[in-house]
């Protein structure tokens, strides 16, 4: 998975939704996904799904980490979230 930066200012909410598709065109099917957002290694925020709502309260770098499961894979794509 391509993974881009994601940059917000200081009071912003974004949705940030992931799509994943198959290189050989077939369809795919994501048995469970889960993300967690964190700062300096502490956890910030969490939830279980590919559609995420996102607001920073700090100004600061975050890491984005998507894990997710396409049978019988286990998969794991990760962003820097820049707040300033």
């Amino acid at each position: 998975m391509r993974m881009t930066d994601l940059d917000f200012i200081l009071g912003e909410k974004k949705l940030i939704e992931f799509e994943i598709t198959s290189l050989k065109g077939e369809t795919v099917v994501v048995a469970s996904a889960e993300w967690s957002l964190t700062k300096q290694g502490e956890e910030v925020d969490r939830g279980r799904t590919l559609e995420i709502l996102l607001e920073p309260d700090e100004i600061g770098t975050y890491e984005l980490t998507i894990t997710y499961k396409i049978a019988p894979e286990v998969r794991k794509a990760r962003c820097i979230v820049n707040v300033c």
